[in-house]
């Protein structure tokens, strides 16, 4: 069998792509392959021959993010439409794995109206063209009407230790880093860390950069007073800042899943977040991450100090959430798909 994955290029950088990487890398019997498309481009021509070299083996599986396909995706009108047709004509199953799902909940102003009904018909196409639908939450899935199949994301087994990591990027060896680690922009709230960083006793890093200008515009209002801001990683430096943390710290306005969280737990780093609702729900089943509220900077700079006071924070809980969500879970379960998409 022959799988072959569509999605960002694995030359851009994308965490989605590298998900993908993992996927494959991983994955056993079963030939892999992928076709991928530049990232939140405006070059249409790429992302329409790239659909139509798609889906030439036995399934076709998308691994799907709103922004991979242009601003607001409006490649996808095009992209998606293709590999429909082409998938028709090759009697290839589409799956598409949903890493995000836009919504009613996710529309903000203005044209607030508009907005609905184009996210409405976005995800009507998607959904016409999926033969199968996956989500990497219940709430994805309940938000998309879907009766699709909902997955752990899996925690990443291809770690990278390194020892030397703090003194490598210019600490002492016991000196205490907290960081939020990932791309700038609102909803990842390094608004609201940098104003925890007041009180928290370490060293506080934004551990990464805006991607455009929206994320440039959001880090020009940012007091980064109290951090030290590195611009975007490459993958070495990312692994690198997960090395030398001892907490990652999840400021978001809203979640459903987290890459980062999978990585900080591959890494056995603490994790402190927001109290969103599925955070909530985490800390009660697992035990992590720790939540805090991030409108009140000194009380959640208290949460991420205590949690740097404690002994093996959150070692038993990471243990737990591993179990649970490990990566063996997950490519089992694609695999068992895959076998039954092709009988």
């Amino acid at each position: 069998m022959h799988v072959e994955y569509f999605t960002t290029a694995s030359d851009q950088d994308c965490g989605i792509s590298d998900y993908t990487d993992v996927l494959m890398n991983n994955i056993e019997g079963i030939t892999t392959s992928k076709t991928g498309v530049k990232l939140r481009s405006s070059d249409i021509l790429n992302y329409v021959l790239q659909s139509f070299n798609a889906g030439k083996h036995d399934v076709l599986h998308v691994q799907h993010e709103y922004g991979i396909f242009g601003p607001m995706s409006i490649a996808s009108w095009l992209v998606f439409p293709i590999l429909w047709i082409m998938s028709r004509l090759r009697g290839t199953p589409i799956i598409i794995t949903f890493h995000t799902v836009w919504s009613n909940k996710t529309v903000s102003p203005p044209l607030r109206p508009l907005k609905k009904l184009y996210v409405s018909l976005n995800n009507a196409m998607l959904r016409a063209v999926a033969d199968h639908e996956m989500f990497l939450s219940e709430e994805e899935k309940r938000m998309m009407g879907s009766d699709g199949y909902v997955i752990a994301h899996g925690v990443p087994t291809e770690t990278h230790p390194n020892t030397t990591a703090k003194t490598e990027l210019g600490y002492e060896e016991d000196e205490q880093i907290v960081i939020e680690l990932g791309y700038v922009r609102p909803e990842k709230g390094q608004k609201e860390f940098a104003e925890m960083a007041k009180f928290i006793d370490a060293s506080c890093v934004i551990a990464g950069g805006p991607q455009n200008t929206r994320g440039e515009e959001y880090l020009d209002i940012i007091d980064t007073s109290n951090v030290e801001v590195t611009g975007v990683l490459s993958k070495n430096e990312f692994h690198d800042w997960l090395n030398a943390a001892d907490i990652v710290v999840l400021p978001y306005q809203t979640v459903s899943q987290s890459g980062i969280l999978n990585w900080a737990v591959a890494y056995d780093t603490p994790i402190a977040a927001h109290e969103l609702q599925k955070f909530v729900e985490m800390e009660v089943e697992f035990g992590l991450p720790t939540t805090f509220d991030k409108d009140n900077p000194e009380s959640a700079g208290s949460v991420v100090n205590e949690l740097l006071d404690r002994e093996g924070p959150q070692e038993d809980a990471i243990e737990a959430y591993r179990v649970e969500n490990g990566m063996t879970n997950v490519l089992e379960f694609h695999t068992d798909l895959y076998a039954r998409v092709t009988q």
